[in-house]
């Protein structure tokens, strides 16, 4: 496999990994909430739980995978087997030079 094709099979599973893990995350803090903490909360308090874990499910996910990501990057030479995502391209000549 050449590097363009690296590049893109890392950022498909990275994205998969991403929205998998902030599903995962948003159960198991519903799951937590619905069995621990919302019986005793107050009827006016319960519907601010879902804000709380949809966002805090969201946090979760992107420090996971921030944590992964620089794992990867410390065991693999990221120059030898991707290819950049955005690169500077061909600037024009100076005049003059």
């Amino acid at each position: 496999m050449n590097k363009k094709t690296n590049t893109i099979l890392f950022m498909l599973i990275a994205t998969l990994f991403n929205i998998v893990s902030g599903v995962v995350f948003f159960l198991a803090l519903f799951f937590v909430y619905a069995r621990f903490v919302a019986p005793r909360l107050s009827e006016s308090a319960r519907p601010w739980g879902l804000p709380v874990i949809l966002f805090g499910s969201f946090g979760l996910s992107v420090v996971s995978y921030h944590i992964l990501v620089r794992i990867f990057t410390k065991r693999v030479n990221l120059e030898k087997h991707f290819s950049p995502l955005f690169s500077p391209g061909k600037k024009p000549p100076r005049r003059g030079e």
